[in-house]
């Protein structure tokens, strides 16, 4: 490597992410832009140096499931994700994506429920509607990291049917393949689910496929939270295959799990079902897993699908309504078939953000209830009310 450069990075633990084993080496900057990786035995002109001894040096980090869609619009620097080593970021995950907004009414619904996901903004009017417009306010406020995004499968439900817990009349899923169209066409990379999240929950297998086929047309990926990550896990594995088998489309599992140490073993098999699919039936099928051994996921997963349709407020008021609670607590306990809440293990359930009661940030649920004398199921309740 020779000739003046703009950085050279000396003497780090070169990870190419190739897959070979790490080196040391230098890397060499020029207008921007990787000009050479090795062992340099000649001496070299750079404007800045940097020593890079007892450090790795590696490509950016592709941050595959992230939500930071709405924080980016008011932090272009974007200090978490740069921090990392991330410098490109996917939007857009679990079922959610910031655009499009359809209403003024379903606007306000989706920002309520995306706060519990991507947090919230200081701005208090979202400049776009369509899902091309939110991109150009990312482009045109800058950002520093490379971003994409996928739209919501919940987010097109709500535009088209709010949190109705049903099925789509034909008119009604031509309208949300309508609208998943256009959102491709406008720059989206594909479309999430987040099959334990209203309103992508009450979406039955066939709905997911008809507008997987739409997905494929657009050469779209689908990626999935999946329906159940604890007892039920292997056959919402074995529905993420049969999505991908019927409509053609490439699928990516997200942040493969398993709940609850009884369902431990269900691992091996659910990794086994993806890799025959592949293997056997030449489908696009993957999954993703993050490095840490804790989820992070909103208070009202912990509730009954039924008792969150409608929304945030009417969910507030089957809480307060006596009878309606008694109901809502027994299947929050006992589970439904086809779902398992997490408050079947409130000792696991940790607090990480609280907006009017900050001390119990950092206590779980069932230390909270102890120490009021509630039981955890009812604790969590009035966490929600209050």
């Amino acid at each position: 490597m020779t000739g003046d450069y703009d950085l050279l990075v000396k003497n780090g633990r070169i990870v190419t992410g190739l897959g070979n084993p790490w080196f040391r080496g230098d890397v060499c900057i020029k207008n921007g832009r990787v000009a050479g990786v090795g062992r340099i035995r000649e001496h070299v002109d750079a404007e800045s140096v940097i020593d890079a001894n007892g450090l790795i040096v590696a490509p950016g980090f592709i941050d595959t499931h992230s939500h930071y869609g709405l924080k980016i619009i008011e932090d272009k620097k974007c200090e978490p994700l740069i921090m990392q080593g991330i410098t490109t970021a996917l939007f857009g995950q679990d079922g959610f994506s910031t655009a499009p907004s359809g209403s003024s009414d379903h606007k306000e619904t989706l920002k309520k429920y995306l706060s519990g996901l991507d947090g919230e903004t200081r701005q208090g009017e979202w400049s776009w509607h369509s899902f091309g417009e939110y991109l150009s306010s990312i482009q045109a406020n800058g950002s520093a990291v490379n971003f994409a995004s996928l739209v919501g499968h919940g987010t097109i439900r709500l535009c088209v049917m709010g949190f109705s817990l049903r099925g789509p009349t034909a008119p009604e899923l031509e309208s949300m393949c309508h609208l998943l169209r256009t959102t491709m066409k406008e720059g989206a990379m594909g479309m999430s689910t987040g099959l334990v999240y209203p309103p992508s929950m009450y979406a039955e297998t066939e709905e997911l496929i008809e507008m997987c086929k739409v997905l494929r047309e657009a050469g779209g990926v689908y990626f999935s939270h999946v329906r159940g990550e604890g007892s039920n896990l292997i056959p919402a594995f074995q529905e993420a295959v049969r999505i991908g088998r019927e409509s053609g489309v490439p699928v990516q599992i997200s942040h493969h799990k398993v709940i609850g140490q009884s369902n431990w073993s269900k691992a091996r098999e659910s990794i086994v079902i993806v890799t025959e699919a592949r293997e056997k039936e030449g489908l696009d099928i993957t999954t993703d897993q993050y490095p840490y051994s804790a989820g992070s996921t909103t208070l009202t997963a912990l509730l009954p699908p039924w008792s969150l349709e409608g929304g945030i407020e009417q969910m507030l008021a089957r809480l307060k309504e006596p009878k309606t609670r008694r109901n809502v607590k027994r299947d929050a306990e006992n589970g439904l078939p086809g779902w398992e809440g997490y408050a079947l293990f409130p000792e696991t359930v940790m607090i990480s953000y609280c907006r009017r009661t900050k001390e119990f940030e950092g206590m779980t649920l069932s230390e909270i209830a102890e120490m009021h004398g509630k039981l955890p199921t009812e604790e969590l309740f009035d966490i929600l009310v209050e």
